[in-house]
């Protein structure tokens, strides 16, 4: 599922509260202790937007995404010294999920964010094996290779149920909702009705279109109501069920 590209203030919006909850979870994060005592091991919670971005927004607006998040949590974690580790693993990261793409679909995003995970790691061993200025740290590159696999998976499920949720919701939005033109047509029978009398066809048309409002607008009511929870004097809440007669 790919979303409709849009452009100016809207796109910004979309974007700016993408970055925001990548670095809310990214900080939140880092507030838990390690239970492994392995640098570089870590949930990777954060990634989870960036998996939905690249696979519902693009490539180009991920790698915003990816890179504003980064920055920031450097900048608000006050570790600088991180931000060429975050950078080299978020690219590489971000690199074999855009080939991934390709060859993948949304039901395989867990296996693509698995991949994905493992090449972060990679790419934060390469920059510490560039920095210490030795391979030696790639010794660390098994342990890196099992922890980045199954936080992968982790973030690749939830990433996955998030796409097909958001989607299941913007099928029945659509479903649910009348067109535009279609509300124009009722109000422009409407307006012919008045000035003369409507021919077989239009009548039928007329007819037609007014159950499909009638029914658009009893479905969104029931979609409503099926949201609604009441919260009973002891403070616990009960879902709002249907009559039975």
């Amino acid at each position: 599922m790919t979303q409709r590209p849009v452009k100016g203030a809207r796109r910004v919006t979309r974007l700016a509260l993408l970055t925001a909850i990548a670095l809310t979870i990214f900080m939140v994060e880092a507030q838990i202790p390690v239970a492994v005592p392995i640098p570089g091991i870590k949930l990777g919670l954060a990634n989870i937007v960036t998996v939905y971005t690249v696979f519902a927004l693009g490539a180009g607006d991920a790698l915003l995404v990816l890179v504003s998040r980064v920055f920031l949590g450097v900048v608000f974690s006050g570790q600088m010294m991180t931000l060429m580790y975050s950078l080299g693993g978020g690219l590489l990261c971000w690199l074999a999920m855009v080939g991934l793409k390709q060859i993948l679909t949304v039901r395989q995003l867990w296996l693509c964010s698995s991949l994905a995970a493992i090449c972060h790691n990679l790419g934060q061993l390469l920059v510490a094996a560039g920095v210490m200025k030795t391979w030696a740290v790639l010794a660390y590159l098994p342990y890196l290779v099992i922890a980045g696999a199954a936080a992968g998976l982790f973030t690749g499920l939830c990433a996955q149920f998030l796409m097909q949720r958001l989607d299941r919701m913007e099928s029945g939005g659509r479903r649910k909702t009348m067109e535009q033109k279609d509300i124009d047509r009722i109000n422009e029978l409407a307006r012919l009705a008045k000035e003369r009398e409507l021919t077989e066809e239009e009548k039928e048309e007329r007819g037609k279109l007014r159950r499909a409002y009638i029914d658009s607008v009893k479905a969104n009511l029931e979609g409503q109501l099926n949201n609604t929870w009441l919260q009973k004097p002891d403070g616990s809440r009960v879902k709002l069920e249907k009559r039975k007669d």
